[in-house]
């Protein structure tokens, strides 16, 4: 048994894959394996990944029969692999140099889930900045028994990172993940892996160590996701996370607060803003009903802030959205 798989479940990335298996490769020992799970894809990402399974022994491809998901797939990832320890990881992403040296350096089975963060960058991988998950400095350990331990993780969160939405940034102990089912009805939502953790410390507790090095290079600009229009790409992660904080900590609770919290740094008036405006320009796509039901979701606290940006976003008309998307078109292409 490998005490590490990089699990990459992909689905018509072949013009990404080739650049994130580079990445790993050359740092990945022959005790590292790589497997690469395919839910069926239709262009060339067989044809990229061949090449390295005829070159790297530690290289695994599986081809699956008919398209799943992402929580199928991911799922499946998880089962087939044979490491102690599963690093998921995103088909488009790569990895920093000395990443799995680093993650090689911190397993330890008494642990239930390593959580790094990544630096987020443009489609050709210009970086950008450090993407935010907890406000801490430094790696950190906790408890999720503890009720002093999962406070400070809890209040310490600044996206829903910290909360397991991002694939790339989780090494989880796979003798964990098995310990309890998957909970069938997060099937479908792109977040059943998420829920999966949220189960298992509902049941046992998690043991969770928080690694503050970046490892992971984040592609911006290709979410496989948004062909269905903006306000359904909103609609993943606002409703699938509220749903993932009334299932496990209530409706009320201070921790649906906190997931809220998280979110609300990923959304900002301004992207809903955004979004009416697509739905005016663009209805048979981009549903006005919907993103209404997102902002009365998102601003549920009857609190000044909330009640304000409510206002403010069902008083603002076509009109005035076309002259500051306007006004901003005008100053992009002057800067550019």
């Amino acid at each position: 048994m490998t005490n590490l798989t990089i699990c990459i479940p992909t689905y018509n990335f072949g013009e990404f894959i080739g650049d994130t298996l580079n990445s790993i490769v050359y740092q990945a020992g022959e005790d590292v394996e790589i497997l690469v799970v395919d839910g069926a894809s239709t262009d060339n990402t067989a044809q990229v990944v061949k090449a390295y399974t005829d070159n790297h022994n530690n290289v695994r491809y599986e081809l699956l029969d008919k398209k799943g998901g992402i929580d199928i797939d991911i799922a499946k990832a998880m089962d087939m692999a044979t490491g102690e320890f599963c690093w998921l990881f995103s088909s488009d992403d790569l990895m920093c140099d000395n990443a799995i040296k680093t993650v090689l350096g911190q397993l330890d089975t008494r642990l239930d889930l390593l959580l790094c963060t990544h630096i987020n960058c443009t489609l050709n991988m210009t970086q950008l900045g450090m993407h935010p998950v907890l406000d801490l400095s430094q790696n950190k350990d906790f408890n999720f028994d503890s009720l002093n331990d999962i406070n400070l993780y809890f209040s310490s969160a600044v996206t829903t990172e910290a909360f397991f939405s991002f694939m790339s940034g989780l090494i989880i102990n796979r003798e964990t993940w098995h310990s309890v089912p998957p909970n069938t009805q997060f099937i479908g939502s792109c977040w059943a892996h998420a829920a999966r953790l949220f189960q298992i410390n509902a049941e046992k507790g998690l043991k969770l160590r928080y690694l503050h090095e970046p490892l992971v290079l984040r592609r911006g600009g290709n979410d496989s996701f948004a062909h269905n229009g903006l306000v359904k790409r909103f609609a993943i992660a606002i409703e699938g996370y509220n749903k993932i904080a009334s299932e496990y900590f209530g409706e009320s609770s201070a921790r649906t607060a906190h997931i809220r919290r998280a979110l609300r740094n990923e959304y900002s008036l301004k992207s809903f803003l955004y979004a009416k405006y697509l739905c005016y320009k663009n209805p048979e796509l981009e549903s006005m009903v919907h993103l209404n039901t997102l902002v009365e979701k998102f601003y549920c606290e009857a609190i000044p802030s909330h009640i304000a940006k409510k206002l403010i976003y069902r008083s603002t008309t076509f009109p005035l959205l076309s002259i500051v998307m306007n006004m901003y078109s005008l100053l992009k292409n002057r800067s550019a």
